[in-house]
C-alpha cells in the first residue's frame, strides 16, 4: 500500500507528531525544518508528565546522503552470503531496547533522495503490521 501523505502545519503537524508512527517534514533548504523539529522536540520534553502524550524526545540524527544506501540500510554480501546491518538497523535495535516512556525519534535530516525515501517507505510500512 502507498503511505498517504498529507500537507499540515502548526499544531495539526505538532500533533501528528505525537501520533504517527513516521513522518516526513519537507521544504527548501534553510526553511527551518531541522529548528522546527528541534522546538518540538523541547517542547515535548518541557511537558513531560502533563500529560501521557509528552515525554522526554531523545533524537538520533542521520544524513542519508553521508553514505551508501547498503551502509544506511544494511546489504547482503553475494561472496560471503552474511548480511550485515547498517547504521539504521543498528539504531533502530538500540532505541527498541529502551522500554522507558521516553519517544525515540530518528532523524534524517539531509537532502531528500528518490532511493532512500522509497526505501523508508517500504519500511515505514512494515512497522505498522504488527503480528
Amino acid at each position: 500500500s502507498r503511505r498517504r501523505h498529507t500537507r499540515c502545519s502548526g499544531v495539526s503537524w505538532a500533533r501528528r507528531c505525537v501520533q504517527e508512527t513516521g513522518l516526513m517534514l519537507v521544504g527548501p533548504t534553510g526553511g527551518g525544518k531541522t529548528s522546527n523539529y528541534k522546538v518540538l522536540q523541547k517542547a515535548m520534553t518541557a511537558l513531560q508528565g502533563t500529560n501521557e502524550k509528552f515525554a522526554k524526545v531523545n533524537t538520533y540524527i542521520l544524513n542519508p546522503k553521508s553514505i551508501t544506501m547498503g551502509q544506511l540500510y544494511g546489504e547482503f554480501n553475494e561472496h560471503t552470503h552474511e548480511w550485515t546491518d547498517g547504521v539504521l538497523a543498528y539504531i533502530v535495535r538500540e532505541t527498541c531496547k529502551d522500554q522507558s516512556t521516553e519517544k525515540q525519534w530518528i532523524m534524517f535530516d539531509g537532502p531528500v533522495d528518490a532511493l532512500w525515501i522509497e526505501s523508508m517507505n517500504t519500511v515505514l510500512d512494515l512497522s505498522l503490521i504488527h503480528i
